[in-house]
């Protein structure tokens, strides 16, 4: 477990709530799902969703101890075949190595950067038709759903909100 605020994986119960929504949802997700996980960390969303049944997962990161701590992670697990890792800025456009159904979202709270972050996925191509987001924020985080998303449910833990959306291009803009 790292110390400190830089890195804050998301807790058990959040993290089992989050695929337990994603898997029984009005659209579950795919059990071979492409994935990419935004704002990393620990890697555990993304290693979540492989244990869960996902083919391959991109994380992403600008940190480089996040990013040495998901390959570590990945090795430890066995599943270093399945995962990309890539220094990436939230709000910079980069190229894919594949469209996703599923992207996931945990922004370092405080900082408002989900709306922004998804908009840039979705004109960035990190999005096929159809796919879920699923976003981790602090209860006071601001959030509006931006063009072309639509959300699915909101769920609160303590502190923590989890808001999960679909995307297609051709959705009305959302506000949450």
């Amino acid at each position: 477990m790292p110390s400190g605020l830089a890195i804050r994986p998301t807790g058990a119960r959040v993290r089992e709530a989050l695929f337990d929504i994603l898997a029984h949802g009005e659209t579950p997700l795919p059990a071979d799902a492409n994935v990419v996980d935004r704002f990393a960390g620990t890697g555990a969303l993304g290693f979540e969703a492989l244990s869960r049944g996902a083919t391959r997962v991109t994380f992403l990161d600008t940190r480089r101890s996040a990013r040495r701590l998901v390959r570590t992670n990945a090795i430890r697990l066995g599943v270093a075949e399945q995962v990309e890792i890539l220094n990436s800025d939230a709000l910079r456009p980069m190229r894919p190595p594949m469209p996703c159904q599923l992207a996931l979202l945990d922004p370092p709270y405080g900082t408002n950067l989900a709306s922004r972050t998804l908009a840039s996925m979705s004109s960035g191509g990190w999005l096929s038709e159809g796919a879920i987001a699923a976003l981790e924020l602090s209860t006071k985080d601001e959030f509006a759903a931006p063009e072309g998303f639509s959300v699915l449910t909101r769920r609160v833990y303590g502190s923590t909100r989890l808001i999960i959306l679909a995307w297609r291009a051709d959705n009305p803009t959302n506000k949450d």
